[in-house]
């Protein structure tokens, strides 16, 4: 939109992002996935497994694939404890029990790489 007393184009409030089709969510989700430098599992809550994970997560586990690691559960790849002192076992429940409630949750977790470190 111009403002014809400036000549100066006016920024455009109205969302754009609705007007894309719905078939790009799915390759939009595998680039930010495979693409992001934060290393990100995906957590299948029936099975209580990690069942994929991006690059990101394969190099900071040590790995070189991550079939090294990947089907496994968070505990598998974490040590005894967290920081806050609560067992890994234990926090996988928590953490899982947010997640089912809210929706979402954001959340930091200490793993094990596959040296042992």
């Amino acid at each position: 939109m111009t403002n014809p007393v400036a000549g100066v184009r006016k920024w455009d409030e109205r969302a754009s992002a609705g007007a894309l089709p719905l078939q790009h969510t799915e390759g939009v989700f595998e680039s930010l996935f495979e693409r992001s430098a934060d290393a990100i599992w995906l957590y299948d809550p029936e099975k209580g497994l990690l069942t994929d994970c991006n690059q990101a997560a394969v190099a900071l586990m040590g790995a070189e694939c991550k079939e090294q690691f990947i089907p496994a559960r968070p505990e598998d790849i974490s040590p005894t404890l967290q920081p806050d002192g609560s067992r890994s076992v234990d926090k996988t429940a928590e953490v899982i029990a947010i997640v089912e409630k809210k929706k979402g949750h954001h959340f930091e977790w200490l793993v094990r790489r596959l040296d042992g470190r």
